[in-house]
C-alpha cells in the first residue's frame, strides 16, 4: 500500500471521528439546555404507539378543541417514560390532560416531536 494512501485514510478517520464527536455533543446538548415551555393540553388520546431503531421511545396524539363547530387539533407528542405511556395507554378513547414539556431542539433519538409528555391528569 502506498504511504500516501495510509496518511489520507488516518486523516479520513480523524475527520469521520470529529464528526461523530460533535454530533454526540450537540445532540446531548440540545437535549439538555432545549427547554423551551411548559404546559397541559386536554383533549381525546387517539393514539400512543413505541417507535424508533435505537432509541425507543412513545409517540402519540390527541384531538384538542372537540367543541361545537371547532375544527379539532391534532397535538402530536412524544414519551419517554414508560409509566406515563402505560397511564396514557389506559387512557386512548377518552378525555385526558397531557403535561409537558416543550424542547427548543427536536432530535431522532429523543423523540418525534418538541412536546414531552412528563405526566397525565
Amino acid at each position: 500500500m502506498n504511504t500516501n494512501n495510509k496518511g489520507n485514510i488516518g486523516v479520513i478517520l480523524v475527520l469521520a471521528g470529529a464528526i461523530l464527536t460533535f454530533l454526540i455533543i450537540w445532540n446531548l446538548s440540545s437535549h439538555a439546555v432545549g427547554h423551551y415551555s411548559e404546559g397541559e393540553r386536554t383533549g381525546l388520546v387517539n393514539k400512543l404507539s413505541k417507535k424508533g431503531l435505537f432509541c425507543k421511545t412513545y409517540e402519540g396524539y390527541m384531538l384538542v378543541g372537540n367543541g361545537q363547530n371547532i375544527q379539532p387539533e391534532q397535538f402530536y407528542f412524544t414519551v419517554k417514560n414508560k409509566e406515563v405511556a402505560d397511564k396514557i395507554n389506559a387512557k386512548i378513547g377518552t378525555t385526558a390532560t397531557l403535561v409537558y414539556d416543550q424542547k427548543y431542539f427536536v432530535s431522532a433519538c429523543w423523540g418525534d416531536t418538541a412536546y414531552e409528555i412528563i405526566d397525565i391528569k
